[in-house]
C-alpha cells in the first residue's frame, strides 16, 4: 500500500478514501452528533473524520486534516 499525504487523500474518490481508511488507518474515537456517528482515524501523519448517517445507513462525508489543533474543535462540532 502506498502512503498518501493529506492533500492527496482529499483528492481521491470516495471509494479510494474508504479503501485507505479500512486498510491502514487507526481508529481513535467515535462520537454521535445530530444523527451521525463520527469516527476519527489516524493515517500517515494526518487525521480523518468519517461521518456516517445512522438513519440512512451510509457514509455522508469524509474529512481529513493534518493540524492536531483541529481535534479540539471537532469535539464540539
Amino acid at each position: 500500500m502506498s502512503l498518501v499525504t493529506c492533500k492527496e487523500f482529499n483528492n481521491l474518490s470516495h471509494d479510494e478514501q474508504t479503501w485507505y481508511i479500512w486498510n491502514g488507518a487507526i481508529h481513535l474515537h467515535v462520537r454521535e452528533v445530530y444523527g451521525y456517528r463520527v469516527n476519527l482515524f489516524y493515517f500517515n501523519e494526518f487525521y480523518i473524520e468519517l461521518w456516517y448517517s445512522i438513519n440512512e445507513n451510509s457514509i455522508k462525508k469524509i474529512k481529513s486534516f493534518d493540524n492536531s489543533a483541529l481535534l479540539v474543535l471537532t469535539q464540539n462540532n
